[in-house]
């Protein structure tokens, strides 16, 4: 300010035949510090780390300038940029759009002064040789407060777990998961010498040696649970040693050597073999249901007798994946968003007759979710170690049906959108403008379903919270009734009853009922109040694993709980909304016998 106001300014002033010196000066006759205040941004801090792609941007503003603000969020190159002007007396700012993971983003924050007085005033600038003043001059100004935030998003979206580790340090059973979760091969097959126990390790006491012409497969539980985390966003890392080379390096994996076999030879689905050899390359190939296969290769070579530490990662919501060799990233590609659990009778470690791996491996581990670059590096500093649990809490799906479609994507910027909608001889899923928030609900009526992305299901088998508006008059089953036999709102649920399961939110008469199996029992919490009075009604439950237990909101306040299984509910393959299906046919647009379906209105559906 001081050298603002402090001495003359000048103006040079040409005209079509001569150039005239002006002068100036600035003074801030109204202007005091307490005009002043300061601007700061609450969130995020300076460099925050951030879990959710959709944040609240929140701060504190000059309340005593009248002025609106500008807010903006972009990233270095501009490819994302979002920009809103606000009221003055706002202090948050909730974007629609979610932002990109990964990489560094920047909030700007703008207040401008609008006082009616000018703070500060240039006088009449005065030509240095006659005192002529200039002609036509208008002096006004304006003061600004500017104030940026850098921060980034968390590549991890929901997280990831351990589900398997494989140290192969047990001689007497090298097919043992230490992870805790139970997830053993106790079988194999050969069609040549066996593997066997190696003391040539990269970790702990122990490998395993394949010598091409042999497999170990998981038991009926663990390839459950392997197909379910290869249905969607997974990390799968091994230490190799060989010198073996099949195929070419830019060969599909089929070709190479197979160290993770899931693919299916039989019929042309959805599935992967996530780890081979192929020429002197780590190969990871992914198909699609219409027969596509798109592989990802190493650059550099792995075949030249050292141990080498392999990790590949996929993302299902975007289809990216990765591939690193000793902790750095070699390449990564674009693939399926479709699940990869088309092969459900063959997966294995040493992959299959017509392509097997011949060398030395060691510590297996398979994550559901997507580790980082930084993790995988870990991985390969310290061999053995695990990367740590990332809690998958948080928002992992939002349904508004606000878009007019019922085919809804996924606002929480998760990727996880509605992938099919289907009926049993009725009209379908509709949208309707009844709605108790935003622009549009979705409407059953009694013979229609939607069906979820299946990321979901790794979801709710452990820790979730589901909320859904729900308004209807339907008066189907009996109060006191399982579940399964009321109208399904949301459902996970396998028929046979031979693994761990759940229907979330169904109606039995007017009550609402929660259930969970653990393959041997069925256990329905319901409600006490009734909800099909055709008001909208918000419903909420939860669940936590370690403890079992359960509970049930209805517009905000606790109705019922109870202690259930603390089993992992991972046996389904399919998730509804609006009717019940059998879930262990994981097909989205074939939900046989259906039953039980949910008419009202559902808008607002979200999953945690």
């Amino acid at each position: 300010m001081q050298q603002i106001t402090n001495g003359n300014w000048t103006i040079l002033f040409t005209n079509a035949t001569t150039t005239n010196l002006y002068h100036f000066t600035v003074s801030a006759p109204t202007l005091t510090s307490n005009m002043l205040p300061a601007l700061i941004v609450t969130s995020p801090a300076e460099n925050e780390i951030l879990e959710t792609n959709r944040p609240a941007f929140t701060w504190q503003w000059p309340a005593s300038w009248g002025v609106n603000s500008d807010a903006f969020v972009f990233n270095d190159d501009f490819s994302f940029f979002q920009y809103d002007s606000l009221p003055q007396a706002q202090k948050s700012w909730f974007m629609a759009t979610p932002l990109p993971r990964a990489e560094t983003l920047h909030f700007q924050l703008r207040y401008t002064t609008n006082y009616p007085t000018p703070l500060l005033v240039a006088s009449t600038p005065l030509d240095t040789s006659s005192a002529q003043p200039i002609s036509g001059w208008v002096s006004t100004s304006t003061l600004q407060a500017i104030e940026n935030v850098n921060f980034s998003v968390s590549p991890a979206s929901g997280g990831h777990t351990l589900i398997a580790h494989y140290t192969f340090d047990d001689s007497g059973n090298l097919g043992q998961d230490s992870s805790g979760h139970g997830n053993d091969m106790n079988g194999g097959s050969w069609w040549g010498p066996a593997h066997q126990f190696a003391t040539n390790s990269a970790a702990g006491d122990g490998a395993v040696e394949f010598f091409g012409a042999s497999s170990i497969t998981p038991s009926d539980s663990t390839r459950t649970n392997w197909n379910m985390t290869l249905a969607g966003s997974f990390s799968i890392s091994a230490w190799v040693k060989t010198t073996a080379s099949r195929g070419n390096d830019d060969d599909n994996a089929y070709f190479g050597a197979s160290i993770f076999w899931a693919f299916n030879d039989q019929n042309g689905t959805n599935d992967t073999i996530p780890l081979a050899i192929t020429g002197s390359k780590a190969a990871f190939t992914t198909r699609d249901g219409a027969g596509n296969f798109t592989t990802l290769h190493s650059g550099a070579s792995v075949n030249d007798g050292s141990y080498h530490l392999i990790t590949v990662t996929r993302n299902q919501s975007t289809g990216e994946k990765k591939t690193y060799v000793d902790g750095n990233f070699q390449a990564s590609e674009i693939g399926t968003t479709e699940p990869l659990n088309g092969n459900d009778y063959y997966l294995s470690i040493g992959g299959t007759f017509l392509s097997s791996y011949s060398g030395l491996l060691d510590d297996v581990q398979i994550y559901s979710g997507v580790l980082s670059a930084n993790e995988v590096a870990a991985l390969h500093s310290s061999p053995g170690s695990a990367a740590p649990d990332v809690s998958g809490s948080g928002l992992m799906v939002h349904y508004d049906f606000d878009e007019g479609t019922v085919v809804a994507p996924d606002v929480s910027g998760n990727g996880n959108n509605i992938v099919h909608a289907g009926n049993f001889g009725g009209s379908g899923p509709a949208i309707s403008l009844d709605t108790i928030a935003g622009a549009g609900s979705v409407s059953f009526d009694g013979s229609s379903y939607l069906t979820a992305s299946s990321n979901l299901l790794a979801t709710i088998a452990k820790d979730f919270s589901i909320s859904v508006w729900v308004k209807t008059s339907q008066n189907f089953g009996f109060p006191g009734d399982m579940a399964y036999a009321g109208a399904a709102i949301v459902c996970a649920d396998i028929f046979t009853g031979n693994a761990g399961d759940a229907i979330p939110i169904a109606l039995t008469a007017g009550q609402v009922a929660f259930n969970t199996g653990d393959g041997f029992t069925d256990q329905t919490l319901n409600s006490s109040a009734t909800v099909n009075d055709n008001a909208w009604h918000h419903l909420a439950v939860t669940r936590s694993q370690a403890t079992g237990e359960k509970q049930i909101y209805i517009d905000g306040v606790l109705d019922n709980s109870e202690m259930g299984t603390t089993a992992l509910l991972n046996g389904p393959q399919l998730l509804t909304v609006g009717a019940k299906s059998d879930a262990s046919d994981p097909d989205p647009a074939s939900p046989d016998n259906s039953g039980s379906q949910s008419p009202g209105l559902q808008p607002g559906v979200k999953l945690r």
